[in-house]
């Protein structure tokens, strides 16, 4: 991460905790109070004027690893079935207009989707247990998923996608903390 972007993002530091903090149901998602991320919720709001008089919706969080490699992260402390794709669409342009006007002026769109991977993380549901066990009937959807990785893409999200970012992931918590963290994390 360049200096200028540093300089940027200063004001917006925040941890995983607090950014997948729910009101809802008082708990953090992720408890690590101790890995740096971009809190992007206030980053939209300080750039309020980049959509008139509208804030941007936005993922939750940005976290850039030591190779410059970046990743968006929504959390939804709610069971997959009550999230709201077209929510989700939104804070996904939201989000990538918002880096791309405010700290990546420079970057084509070629550059941050080789780049950047994005991660839905909800809540565990009992009533998911199938999760990862995908019908051969969803073989051909499963080829529009960028992350190859076997586990299904929730959220509508279309092959547009696969152009626009290095990974797509749609996962229940426990996936991403046990598959997920300790990869990007490190």
């Amino acid at each position: 991460m360049d200096n200028c972007v540093r300089v940027i993002f200063q004001p917006f530091k925040d941890t995983l905790s607090k950014v997948s903090y729910s009101n809802d149901t008082k708990r953090s998602i992720i408890s690590d109070d101790k890995i740096p991320v971009i809190n992007l919720d206030r980053l939209a709001v300080s750039r309020k004027g980049l959509s008139g008089d509208q804030i941007m919706a936005s993922f939750d969080a940005l976290y850039i690893d030591i190779a410059d490699n970046q990743y968006l992260l929504e959390f939804k402390d709610q069971p997959s079935k009550n999230i709201n794709s077209n929510e989700i669409h939104k804070k996904v342009f939201g989000s990538t207009a918002l880096l791309l006007l405010t700290c990546q002026k420079d970057a084509t769109l070629n550059i941050f989707a080789a780049k950047t991977s994005l991660f839905v993380i909800f809540k565990d549901d009992e009533n998911e247990e199938s999760f990862m066990r995908i019908p051969s009937a969803m073989e051909k959807w499963m080829d529009n998923n960028p992350t190859k990785s076997g586990e299904p893409l929730l959220f509508n999200f279309s092959s547009e996608y696969k152009t626009s970012f290095k990974e797509i992931h749609t996962v229940p918590e426990s996936i991403f903390k046990d598959h997920y963290f300790p990869n990007i994390f490190q």
